[in-house]
């Protein structure tokens, strides 16, 4: 789960992730892959990345576009059973 760095508080960043679980959820009729959720912070460009490389290994995505921000990109969940190497560098949510 990344979620936008830029977000204004912990508890906006913790429901946006939310949002994006539940999209991810209702797109992919409920499958989840494993019991774990990892909240890392990412830049809109960085998510914009790691969206493209999660589509080039065929792991299911989904995006949440908030309508309070001007619809835009504000959390992306990514189907995986471990966490794939091109999110490890990208910080925990604190």
């Amino acid at each position: 789960m990344l979620v936008r760095k830029d977000l204004p508080s912990l508890a906006y960043k913790a429901v946006q992730g939310a949002h994006a679980v539940a999209a991810f959820m209702r797109f992919n009729e409920g499958e989840w892959f494993n019991e774990t959720l990892v909240f890392v912070e990412a830049t809109k460009e960085q998510m914009n990345i790691a969206k493209t490389k999660a589509r080039w290994r065929e792991l299911p995505t989904s995006s949440f576009y908030d309508p309070d921000m001007n619809n835009e990109q504000t959390a992306l969940a990514i189907g995986c059973n471990k966490t794939p190497s091109f999110l490890k560098n990208l910080p925990l949510l604190e």
